[in-house]
């Protein structure tokens, strides 16, 4: 299992643990960091860090990977998706602004692209 911690635009911490990512804001009255929210994550029995955790400010998006999942998750709307590459090895970038995600994973021996697309119903 995979422990890891990162910060969210400066006055956030998230902290990814098992299967829940932990946020952490910033309280200017106790000058210290508080324990605000909890996310259930989806994860696997596995978990390395061939993938870095990439906090995208412009869509205000979290791309978290845990075991064989990549989850992306929206705080300001409460909405999280995520994608099981059955397995654990998986490494990947994601863009600045999240358009493009780029991984390689030890199933399909792939380079794959996927591109964030905004459905407006």
């Amino acid at each position: 299992m995979g422990i890891e911690i990162f910060f969210c635009e400066g006055k956030l911490i998230c902290v990814q643990v098992l299967l829940h990512l932990l946020i952490f804001q910033f309280n200017l009255k106790t000058k210290q960091f508080d324990n605000n929210q909890k996310v259930n994550s989806k994860s696997s029995k596995q978990c390395n860090s061939q993938f870095p955790q990439k906090w995208v400010t412009l869509k205000q998006i979290l791309v978290s990977k845990n075991g064989s999942f990549v989850n992306l998750i929206k705080f300001d709307e409460n909405w999280d998706q995520s994608i099981d590459f059955r397995k654990a090895s998986i490494y990947g970038i994601v863009s600045e602004v999240a358009e493009d995600m780029i991984t390689w994973d030890q199933k399909s021996l792939e380079i794959q692209v996927r591109q964030y697309i905004i459905e407006i119903k």
